[in-house]
């Protein structure tokens, strides 16, 4: 059986799963967060699976040459794991809406506007690399290749382009879709 100690990590991520969707549900019973937002929440979390899934794919487990390598075993069934990461993705997208409404004058999202979608999209950028930073060398590192290529390393391990890339890409298309979604709810 898998432990806590061999694969902290992995927990932590198991947990905030179980976690960010709660608290999500209590913020909306107290009228903190509407239902709009549960819905781009939702929405976040099915973005997130376009690519977890098939990074998921492409990994140790199903393929010789795989585009990550996994440095701790992942405590539960391993179709768990893309869905453990895009229940994260969903939140990161949430508080890169919240960052908007932090920096930006009101009002917000009712048309598109430059400077929301490059706040989304550095915001998603961001929780990449931050997520990437503390992933790699404890619980997976990307393949360097020529579509991929290293940007820095830890601990000899290289953080790449591509989930930063993937993330700049897909907060740009969870913008639009927010302003379509908040635009009808007003």
């Amino acid at each position: 059986m898998f432990n806590l100690a061999d694969n902290w990590f992995y927990w932590l991520m198991l947990a905030g799963a179980v976690i960010v969707p709660l608290l999500l549900l209590v913020l909306y019973s107290r009228r903190t967060l509407r239902g709009v937002h549960l819905q781009l929440y939702v929405m976040g979390v099915a973005i997130g699976l376009l690519w977890e899934v098939p990074l998921h794919f492409l990994g140790p487990r199903y393929q010789a040459d795989s585009i990550y390598i996994m440095h701790m075993e992942w405590p539960l069934l391993p179709i768990t794991q893309p869905v453990t990461a895009a229940i994260w993705d969903g939140m990161f997208f949430l508080l890169c809406l919240l960052a908007v409404r932090l920096i930006l004058p009101q009002p917000h999202f009712t048309r598109l506007r430059w400077s929301e979608f490059v706040t989304v999209a550095v915001c998603g950028g961001v929780s990449a690399l931050l997520v990437e930073v503390l992933a790699t060398s404890v619980a997976w590192s990307y393949v360097p290749r020529v579509w991929n290529p290293a940007l820095f390393y830890i601990d000899a391990h290289p953080v790449t382009a591509m989930p930063v890339l993937i993330w700049l890409a897909v907060s740009g298309l969870f913008y639009v879709i927010t302003v379509r979604v908040l635009g009808r709810s007003t």
